[in-house]
């Protein structure tokens, strides 16, 4: 079965596990509980993101290179000192967290919530290395099962278990179940990383500093884009809108619908991206631009439409009558998403990269625009200020991204330039 349809189809049931975590928890939470659960949620995978996502990225980059050379001891001693790096930036982000709490910006604070978060963030990080890991050893499709399918799976049980065996089922017991979920994902992902790394064997030696040095912009992209995807439900959590939140949290939902096709291709594509970049075949870097941005974009545009003629009622039949207006945001996100889209691949072929300065201010002004325009708009309506925002921050990264790598790779990677390449076919 061709890679891309593989991706395909776990992806679809992956969003259909995370759909139905949202549904789960809309009904047995409600609108404000909901918003407080995901608050924590946003925060908590923005401190996790230092010592993650561009860790993550790093492995997939160099893992890569490793494995065209056939240099398996050199992947994994790259393996770990990645993991000892890890856990140094994830105490950082555990101070971090303590912090937050202390001068009132977590949506809860208490050891227990502490607690939990702190476990949190290190199998969020966890998690994220061990994908890149095997991204980048070329297991793009089996490095999904773990987060796709395994943690939404068990959170799903999880929620209903507690909801059954407890009186009052809260955002505590949530946590509790998303923790479980993620403990069992990691181990199952640990298992075949192991596995491919070629278990104990010997192994160079790879000093701390290289995944340090070699890691920093990765590091901060990483860090603005979680901040981007996440900065929306944290706003709403800061300004105590819990109720908006929740909304929020449904039309993210919708979102994942919309991001479905270009997720699965998009796990395939930066697989053959690093290779190609690696060893410099621009014919092959730009024909996995075109089908990630083709197929994204399509998907993105047909899945809007949808939503704009019957989204509301589906919302209210789904998740209750409470939630309704969350398509609202959505169809905001939407169409957003569907510009964005079509401005190509630029964020995943800016991480591997050996430079990310450009696309890491790139980054931040995307956040402060958005960020300044959802505030300037929150009193307007809090749920479409913090979309309106998130859209336009979106595509204006997207946008400024695409020209700098037009300059780098000599090559449109827009929805023009894949069109203009397919056409010559």
């Amino acid at each position: 079965m061709n890679a891309s349809v593989s991706s395909l189809l776990i992806r679809a049931l992956g969003f259909l596990l995370s759909a139905g975590q949202t549904i789960v928890l809309a009904r047995v939470l409600g609108a404000e509980d909901l918003g407080v659960y995901a608050g924590i949620l946003a925060l908590i995978t923005i401190l996790a993101t230092p010592s993650s996502i561009g860790l993550s990225g790093f492995l997939t980059r160099e893992l890569a290179h490793s494995k065209v050379a056939n240099d398996f001891e050199n992947a994994r001693g790259l393996v770990r000192s990645t993991n000892a790096l890890f856990f140094l930036y994830s105490c950082l982000s555990i101070m971090a967290l303590i912090v937050l709490v202390e001068v009132q910006i977590f949506p809860e604070n208490g050891i227990m919530y502490i607690a939990l978060s702190t476990i949190m963030i290190i199998l969020l990080g966890l998690d994220q290395l061990r994908a890149g890991a095997m991204r980048g050893m070329g297991s793009a499709l089996l490095s999904q099962f773990p987060d796709v399918l395994i943690r939404p799976g068990v959170f799903i049980i999880g929620v209903l278990f507690f909801a059954w065996v407890v009186d009052g089922f809260n955002v505590t017991h949530a946590l509790l179940a998303f923790i479980v979920g993620a403990m069992l994902a990691s181990l199952f992902g640990q298992f075949f990383l192991h596995r491919q790394l070629g278990g104990y064997k010997p192994l160079k030696k790879v000093k701390i500093s290289v995944p340090f040095y070699q890691s920093r912009g990765l590091i901060l992209l990483g860090l603005l884009g979680t901040i981007q995807t996440n900065i929306d439900i944290a706003l709403l959590s800061f300004f105590s809108f819990h109720v908006e939140a929740g909304l929020y949290r449904v039309a993210l939902l919708g979102i994942m619908a919309i991001l479905f096709v270009y997720n699965a291709v998009s796990a395939i594509t930066v697989r053959d991206l690093a290779v190609s970049i690696a060893t410099n075949n621009r014919i092959a870097t730009f024909a996995a631009s075109d089908r990630l941005t083709v197929f994204g974009t399509l998907a993105a545009l047909m899945a809007t439409i949808v939503y704009i003629i019957v989204g509301a009622p589906a919302i209210q039949i789904i998740f209750g009558a409470e939630f309704r207006d969350a398509n609202q945001a959505l169809i905001v996100l939407g169409i957003g998403h569907v510009v964005a889209i079509a401005c190509g691949p630029a964020i995943e072929i800016i991480r591997l990269l050996p430079s990310q300065k450009i696309g890491v201010i790139i980054n931040a002004i995307s956040i402060v625009l958005s960020v300044v325009l959802s505030v300037a708009l929150l009193g307007w309506n809090p749920l479409l200020a913090v979309a309106t925002g998130s859209a336009v921050g979106n595509v204006f990264r997207r946008l400024l991204l695409s020209f700098y790598i037009l300059k780098y790779l000599g090559g449109n990677t827009t929805i023009v330039g894949a069109i203009h390449r397919l056409s010559k076919r």
